[in-house]
């Protein structure tokens, strides 16, 4: 079967093809399943808006430029959606899930992780990646349940707020930090922290829930803060992302010791941090 065709079968293997959540499903499968067969950097250059954001290790804007000028490493990246959310506004979403990179030279070298990506529908209808960042971590003791299409109707907002704004976010970013500083991060979180919350750190495996992030921050200490770099916001003000640098809290204008990637959500009374993903430089 042709990559084309395979890519088509992909996108329309989904029983609910028209809805935001199953087509950003199906756009994640299409570019994996590119990556597997053509490389991962000329995967990415075909998928990344033309100004997204990934980390390399720090925020690096204008990816997919940077991916179409390099050579595809002889290495095999593949991975698969095990949660996606829409905004209500149907042009704006997220997808998360593992992935595994294999040496094609020694097939025995692999690596493990997860990965977030926010993605945005153009103006031509096509999804593109606007963000995406990971973690690397150990091999998972069990596999990791891949994304159920016939849920994926339900992962979708539907409230719409006319009044939101990337100045709202920002405070709300601030006041994580803030409070952070304050408190210490496990506190930050058990206050603004989505219930269904998920905790991205490096090196570690993925942990979801407010609860259990907050046990597992406690047990970690963290000792960084965040400064935020920039952001997006769905048009619906429901979904948004902030990324930027971690920082020593003992010296918080200093040099950034990692990146974080936090995705928010709007909950009725102010943001709560859905997907909380820092990791420090190895």
């Amino acid at each position: 079967m042709s990559l084309a065709a395979l890519l088509f079968v992909l996108a329309a293997s989904s029983p609910h093809p028209g809805h935001p959540a199953a087509q950003i499903a199906a756009a994640e499968r299409a570019f994996a399943a590119q990556s597997v067969a053509e490389g991962m950097n000329t995967a990415f250059a075909a998928h990344l808006a033309d100004d997204a954001v990934v980390f390399k290790p720090l925020p690096r804007p204008g990816a997919r430029a940077w991916h179409a000028a390099q050579e595809n490493p002889p290495v095999t990246l593949d991975w698969y959606s095990a949660f996606t959310l829409a905004a209500a506004s149907g042009d704006f979403g997220l997808s998360t899930g593992p992935f595994t990179l294999v040496s094609q030279t020694d097939p025995q070298r692999r690596g493990y992780g997860h990965f977030i990506s926010i993605w945005e529908r153009q103006a031509d209808g096509a999804w593109k990646v606007r963000i995406d960042g990971g973690i690397s971590h150990p091999a998972p003791d069990v596999a990791i349940a891949a994304l159920d299409p016939a849920a994926m109707p339900a992962n979708q907002l539907s409230q719409f707020r006319e009044a939101a704004s990337m100045d709202e976010l920002a405070a709300a970013e601030a006041a994580l930090r803030e409070k952070a500083m304050a408190d210490g991060v496990a506190d930050a979180i058990d206050v603004m922290g989505a219930a269904q919350m998920r905790l991205y750190l490096e090196a570690r495996l993925p942990v979801i829930g407010r609860e259990a992030a907050v046990e597992t921050l406690v047990s970690v200490s963290p000792a960084w803060t965040w400064t935020m770099a920039g952001g997006g916001l769905a048009r619906s003000g429901d979904l948004a992302y902030t990324y930027g640098s971690l920082h020593p809290t003992e010296d918080p204008e200093g040099a950034p010791i990692g990146s974080f990637l936090h995705v928010w959500q709007w909950e009725g009374d102010g943001w709560k941090l859905l997907v909380q993903r820092d990791a420090v430089f190895r």
